[in-house]
């Protein structure tokens, strides 16, 4: 038998005396049951300390979770809530104790649901969708992974404060759907709001989303959560909302993604040459001709290529069907033009110099009869510079 076992045995003192140290379920039992509660301290902690050894046989792990089973069993709340302590990292104890546990009084339970990892999606659902006690939604709340299901369970149970603690648990996946829902419910919950502001990295879309509803003093906590440049808070509105637009564009964000995003701006009537001209100022040749795209109403492929169309008279008509103002066609061209060949070139946006590389193209290629309108881009580009 493990030496730490045979110690456990010992600690037991008189209760033990006279024992063989191949303890029978009597042995363990009587020992248990007559032990003070102190010396069920210590037989625990000893007991924890056997599933630390590599060196158990199959009679040490048997007789363990025997004195487990017993303790977790124990009247007395503090003996069990003292095991479940020590139990709430161990992978190695039966699942059955633990699941025992996770249903067992809050001091007892709330470690196991919090921190064990014995517990799949399927236990933790099982617990959300048949208690009642909003302190074991809370506990599941902070465990250090939630997958999907498990978080829109907690969603669902529709208590305000759990919501909360979920949301300010960073490493809690949310689906999109439950996002949503979330960003809908935040237009009439100030707190709710701003707990989904204070999320790491929100999906693009619910970002944008989100943006729309909250107040000005909250728009300004998204612009610092995605590490928007400080003056870029001190311009007016309308640049602010457009940057903004622009800065969740660069981040993580996957085609349809992008798709939705731009046909949302478009419903909302905030899809202009404007943004349209601040997202190619920033090398996103794909935002543009997205956007190009769902103005003209044309599929994207075909979109793609009237840009690029080397005779100018794709783009041309593109850009009329668009209804961009017509003025403005020959700085866009060229704006277009100087941006993809720095794609072509692989000048990466990611340059500190990026923003400089193409208005030194521009101020090279550009025509006094421009003047106006590239003035206009150029400004862009110097704003774009500095976030």
């Amino acid at each position: 038998m493990n030496q730490a076992l045979v110690d456990t045995v010992s600690n037991l003192s008189d209760l033990s005396h006279g024992l063989d140290v191949h303890l029978t379920q009597d042995d363990i039992d009587r020992l248990l049951r007559r032990a003070r509660p102190e010396t069920k301290l210590e037989v625990l902690d000893k007991v924890k300390s056997c599933y630390l050894a590599d060196n158990l046989s199959a009679e040490d792990i048997k007789i363990a979770e025997q004195i487990i089973l017993l303790l977790s069993k124990d009247a007395a709340v503090r003996i069990r809530s003292a095991l479940a302590e020590s139990l709430q990292k161990n992978n190695k104890v039966s699942k059955d104790i633990i699941l025992q546990l996770a249903y067992d009084v809050e001091e007892v339970a709330t470690p196991i649901l919090s921190f064990s990892e014995l517990l799949d999606e399927h236990d933790l659902l099982e617990v959300v969708q048949n208690c009642e006690e909003i302190w074991r939604y809370l506990a599941i709340a902070v465990r250090p992974a939630l997958d999907e299901d498990v978080s829109s369970g907690l969603v669902e149970t529709g208590h305000p404060a759990v919501v909360y603690k979920l949301l300010e648990n960073q490493n809690a996946a949310i689906s999109m759907p439950t996002y949503l829902t979330l960003v809908d419910n935040a237009e009439h919950d100030e707190l709710l709001a701003i707990k989904l502001v204070e999320r790491n990295l929100l999906p693009v879309t619910v970002a944008e989303k989100l943006m729309s509803l909250v107040s000005a003093e909250m728009c300004q906590k998204m612009r610092i959560s995605y590490k928007i440049d400080t003056k870029i808070v001190e311009e007016e509105e309308y640049f602010i909302n457009e940057q903004n637009i622009i800065n969740l564009v660069n981040s993580k964000i996957d085609k349809d993604q992008l798709t939705y995003l731009i046909r949302r701006l478009h419903q909302n009537n905030r899809l202009n040459l404007s943004l349209l001209l601040r997202g190619l100022c920033g090398g996103n040749i794909e935002f543009f001709e997205n956007g190009m795209a769902e103005l003209a109403n044309v599929p994207l492929n075909n979109a793609q290529k009237l840009v690029s169309d080397r005779g100018q008279l794709g783009f041309v008509a593109l850009y009329e069907r668009a209804g961009l103002p017509m003025g403005m066609f020959d700085s866009v061209r060229l704006l277009f033009n100087v941006v993809y060949r720095a794609k072509l070139d692989k000048i990466s946006t990611a340059q500190p110099y990026y923003s400089e590389y193409i208005m030194d193209k521009i101020y090279k290629n550009y025509d006094e009869n421009m003047h106006d309108n590239m003035v206009y881009i150029l400004s862009l580009l110097e704003q774009q510079a500095s976030v």
